[in-house]
């Protein structure tokens, strides 16, 4: 089974994941790492810049097709989509029919975490919600299902993520 963990940059998509990751039933896959891998180690900010979201998103679902190829009986695959990769018209259809978790906190939480970030690009906080919320609001209320972080410390959020993984788990099942 492969289930996508999407939300702003900063959320805490990647720690959460790899809190849950054991690497054999539940294997963390960061995508903009998977996409920089595969294009000579060029990190998803240089490649956005020079290709676009279209050309970023067109490499991140090889990087996808590869993982449903694979025996996912047993394994879980939790797919940690960066924001280039829903930078891209295409992604709202894309994740329409996919087992999609959004984790969420309200950008008044997330933006000074992703400030701190080298995937911020000096962007400020109006810039920020525009491109980490606004653009994304169609698609932020279509995932079917959804982990509130928002005043959480660290511990209880990964505590909170390994709960209601198992609860999404279930259900994505039931599809």
């Amino acid at each position: 089974m492969v289930i996508f963990l999407i939300g702003p940059s900063g959320v805490g998509k990647t720690p959460l994941a790899k809190s849950v990751s054991d690497g054999s039933k539940i294997i963390h896959i960061d995508l903009d790492s998977s996409v920089k891998q595969s294009n000579n180690n060029v990190s998803a900010p240089v490649f956005l810049g020079k290709h676009g979201p279209r050309w970023f998103f067109e490499e991140g679902r090889k990087e996808i097709e590869l993982l449903h190829s694979k025996d996912t009986e047993n394994a879980v695959f939790l797919v940690d989509v960066g924001a280039g990769f829903l930078l891209a018209d295409e992604a709202f259809e894309f994740f329409k029919s996919q087992n999609t978790i959004l984790v969420y906190a309200p950008p008044e939480i997330v933006y000074p975490r992703n400030k701190q970030k080298a995937c911020n690009l000096g962007r400020q906080y109006d810039e920020f919600c525009k491109t980490e919320y606004l653009k994304k609001r169609e698609l932020h209320a279509n995932c079917r299902y959804r982990i509130d972080v928002a005043d959480l410390s660290e511990s209880e959020a990964k505590a909170k993520f390994k709960t209601e993984l198992e609860k999404a788990v279930n259900l994505f099942r039931q599809f």
